[in-house]
C-alpha cells in the first residue's frame, strides 16, 4: 500500500468513517458528509481514498501540480524540485502521442509513464493523466489531434456503434487501457482527464453538440469492458474567451464527472470562471486542469478558494513564469507540495 493509502485510512478513521463502507447510491452524499461517492460504483478502495482526500482539502488547500510530456515523464516535475527544493504533490502525465511515433515507440513511452506514475504514488504523490487522443484511424500526429475540428457527420460516425470509425476509436481505447490496467494492478488511482477543452475549436472533439456521447463511449468501454475501476473522471473545458464557448453546454453531467476543472492560459483567472464552475459542480471538487501562467497566491487563498489543484503545463513553468513567482506560490501555506502533503496527512492522522 502506498504512503498516501496508509495515511488516508488513518484520515478516514479520524473523520469517523470506514473506508470499507459501500456508499448508498440512493443517497448521493452518503460517501462523506457533504461529498459525493465516485461515479463508478465499483471504484477501488485506493480510488475512494483519493477522492476522500480531495474532498478533505477542498476549500482548505490547493495541490501544486506539474505536467510532463509523454516523451519525458519526469522532466518537468524534477525541474520544479530543482527550482524550489520541493516537488509537486500532483504529477501530470500524458498518454496521447502526437509526434508520429511508431506503435512500438508509443508502447515504450507509455510503459515509462506507468513506471514513473507508480513511483510517484509510492512516494505519496498523486497521479493525473491527460489523453491527447488522435482522430480514430489516423496517425498519432499533432495534425490529427489539433486539427481545427471535424464535421458533425464525421463525429457522428465516430460515436455510432457499428461504424468503421467507431471501431477504430475502440481500438485506440484498447491500447490505452493496457497501461491504465497496469496502474490499477499496482493500486495506483488516476485522475483521468481525457478530451479536454472540448468547448474550443482546436481539437477534433471540440465544439461538438454530441460531445457527451463521446465521453459516454469512453466511460462505458473503460469501466464496463476493461473493468478499470481506478479512475476518477476529470471533465476539463477551457476558460471561456474569444476562442472558447461557455463550457456549460458541454458538461457531461454529475453521473459522469468526479471532478470539474478549467484550463486557464494568458493569466485569465476570471472570478466568473471559478464561480460558474463551482456552481455547475454542485459541490463536487473543482480544479485548474491546466495553466500556463501560475495564479497569484491571493487568488487561491481569498477569492478562488475552491480550486483543489493547479497543473502547470510542461515547459510553460519557466517560459511563462518568473522564478520569484514560482517560489512565492509554492511557498504559500495553502499550496501543498508533496512534502507538505505528507506532513498534512501525518499531522491529521496523529490527532
Amino acid at each position: 500500500m502506498s504512503y498516501l493509502g496508509k495515511s488516508m485510512i488513518l484520515l478516514v478513521l479520524f473523520l469517523g468513517i470506514s473506508a470499507c463502507i459501500v456508499p448508498d447510491r440512493s443517497k448521493e452524499k452518503s460517501f462523506l458528509e457533504g461529498a459525493f461517492p465516485p461515479i463508478n460504483p465499483q471504484a477501488t478502495e485506493e480510488t475512494k481514498e483519493l477522492l476522500q482526500l480531495l474532498y478533505y482539502i477542498k476549500g482548505r488547500y490547493t495541490l501544486a501540480g506539474q505536467h510532463n510530456y509523454l516523451e519525458e515523464p519526469d522532466h518537468n516535475s524534477i525541474r520544479v524540485r530543482t527550482l524550489i527544493g520541493e516537488g509537486p504533490a500532483l504529477d501530470g502525465y500524458e498518454f496521447g502521442a502526437i509526434l508520429d511515433q511508431s506503435d512500438e515507440e508509443i508502447k515504450k513511452l507509455r510503459q515509462e509513464v506507468v513506471e514513473s506514475a507508480i513511483g510517484t504514488n509510492r512516494d505519496g504523490g498523486i497521479v493525473t493523466v491527460t489523453y491527447h487522443a488522435q482522430l480514430p484511424g489516423k496517425c498519432a500526429c499533432w495534425k490529427h489531434v489539433n486539427n481545427g475540428g471535424i464535421s458533425q457527420a464525421e463525429f457522428k460516425e465516430i460515436i455510432t456503434p457499428g461504424t468503421d470509425l467507431h471501431q477504430k476509436l475502440l481500438d485506440d481505447l484498447d491500447e490505452v487501457a493496457v497501461y491504465l490496467k497496469q496502474l490499477q494492478d499496482a493500486k495506483v488511482p488516476v485522475l483521468w482527464r481525457p478530451y479536454h477543452e472540448m468547448n474550443g475549436y482546436w481539437f477534433w472533439w471540440g465544439k461538438q453538440a454530441e460531445f457527451a456521447q463521446l465521453w459516454e463511449v469512453m466511460y462505458v468501454h473503460l469501466t464496463e469492458v476493461h473493468k478499470l475501476n481506478n479512475l476518477l473522471w476529470v471533465w476539463s473545458p477551457g476558460a471561456p474567451n474569444a476562442n472558447a464557448e461557455p463550457f456549460e453546454p458541454y458538461y457531461v453531467g454529475p453521473l459522469r464527472a468526479d471532478v470539474l476543472a478549467v484550463d486557464v492560459y494568458h493569466g485569465e483567472y476570471e472570478q466568473s470562471h471559478h464561480d460558474r464552475l463551482w456552481l455547475l459542480s454542485g459541490g463536487k471538487p473543482i480544479a485548474i486542469g491546466e495553466n500556463g501562467e501560475l495564479p497569484d497566491p491571493e487568488i487561491l487563498t481569498l477569492s478562488q478558494r475552491q480550486y483543489i489543484w493547479f497543473m502547470t503545463w510542461a515547459d510553460r513553468l519557466e517560459e511563462n513564469n518568473k522564478l520569484s513567482h514560482i517560489k512565492e506560490l509554492y511557498g504559500t501555506e495553502k499550496v501543498l507540495t508533496i512534502e507538505k502533503l505528507r506532513a498534512m496527512l501525518q499531522t491529521t492522522a496523529g490527532n
